[in-house]
């Protein structure tokens, strides 16, 4: 009973954060969806068909994050193109037009 009251008045868990940061590269201007997760240990860097993904912990500065995207500017822009050779990268969606829709 008494862990029951506990979790009534514990204060909320921080949520997860979303933001998009523009990050310039070579050849052009991409946008980074950055996440702040209450989860997250490290920095994480992340490509997939949707694009590139920075997770950061709540703790990390936004500064740190910057510097941490700038220094992983050229596997960044090698994953992309990688990713972009194969095809894998998705077109954003047409209103009537038929597309790929990415499912996770």
């Amino acid at each position: 009973m008494a862990n029951l009251f506990r979790r009534l008045i514990a204060p909320a868990a921080p949520s997860i954060q979303r933001d998009t940061v523009r990050l310039r590269l070579d050849d052009a201007e991409i946008d980074v969806l950055r996440v702040r997760d209450p989860r997250a240990r490290r920095l994480k860097l992340s490509v997939d068909e949707r694009g590139a993904r920075l997770t950061m912990p709540l703790r990390t500065s936004l500064a740190a994050g910057e510097r941490f995207l700038h220094d992983n500017r050229q596997w960044l822009q090698q994953q992309l193109a990688r990713l972009d050779g194969d095809g894998l990268l998705a077109p954003p969606l047409a209103l009537r037009e038929p597309g790929a829709l990415p499912l996770r």
